[in-house]
């Protein structure tokens, strides 16, 4: 007989369950927005949590009532205590991860490492937002994005389809980059600027403006795109080029 068997044969498998979980409810004393379950999944080897809301939560877009439940976590730490975000579905936040103000992961969607997801963002589907990738002011990272190292997707901004976001981007102002596009390498694509396609930018490049990026183009080593200009087909813009 195992020494798991032999302790439960003594204090009995509920006692062990509710020594399991004591610790887990210290942990929640000053926590009154939700709970963990005693639904578990492992993730990426991590132990995950499917939440219980214990208010009713007024979110923007809709109300999460009391002891609705919600979707994963590991710990208390990696969603907001005293405010509107949630994690809902399937969606998993784990590691040190953090979710907060009026944010939410829905689907199948993942953050995790030390990704920061806060005020009004969306992140749906199968996205993934990972690394130190930091998502704030209304962006929204759908399909099966990725989102991850020191990567930062903000200001209404849209990120969506197989587009990744990696290697110090930025992707702002009401932008929108999707389809199989790439933007690495301390790219900036701003204001309300178009990257779609199996388009690439990378290499301190700004894309701004009504520009567009698209087809098998590709914008790198310092190159400036602004305007009304579209850079299609197999382009290339490199250099200290200044295309307005």
């Amino acid at each position: 007989m195992s020494l798991l068997q032999k302790i439960k044969s003594v204090f009995g498998s509920s006692t062990l369950e509710k020594q399991k979980y004591s610790s887990i409810d210290k942990i929640n004393q000053e926590n009154k927005k939700f709970t963990l379950t005693e639904e578990t999944k492992v993730v990426d080897g991590h132990v995950l949590h499917r939440i219980k809301a214990l208010r009713t939560i007024e979110r923007d877009d809709g109300i999460i009532k009391k002891k609705a439940l919600g979707g994963f976590v590991e710990s208390y730490d990696n969603l907001g205590k005293d405010d509107k975000s949630w994690v809902f579905d399937e969606a998993c936040v784990y590691g040190d991860a953090e979710v907060f103000g009026n944010a939410g992961v829905w689907n199948s969607a993942r953050v995790f490492e030390e990704a920061h997801i806060c005020e009004n963002v969306q992140i749906k589907d199968n996205a993934k937002v990972y690394g130190n990738a930091f998502i704030s002011d209304d962006a929204q990272i759908l399909g099966n994005v990725n989102v991850y190292d020191w990567a930062i997707v903000d200001s209404d901004a849209k990120v969506s389809e197989n587009a990744q976001i990696y290697g110090n981007a930025l992707v702002s102002l009401d932008s929108s980059v999707r389809g199989n596009a790439r933007i690495y390498d301390y790219a900036s694509i701003s204001e309300e600027a178009q990257v779609y396609g199996e388009a690439q930018i990378y290499g301190n490049v700004w894309i701004e403006g009504n520009a567009k990026v698209y087809g098998n183009a590709k914008v790198y080593e310092n190159a400036f795109v602004g305007g009304d200009t579209e850079v299609y087909e197999n382009a290339e813009v490199y250099g200290y080029t200044e295309t307005i």
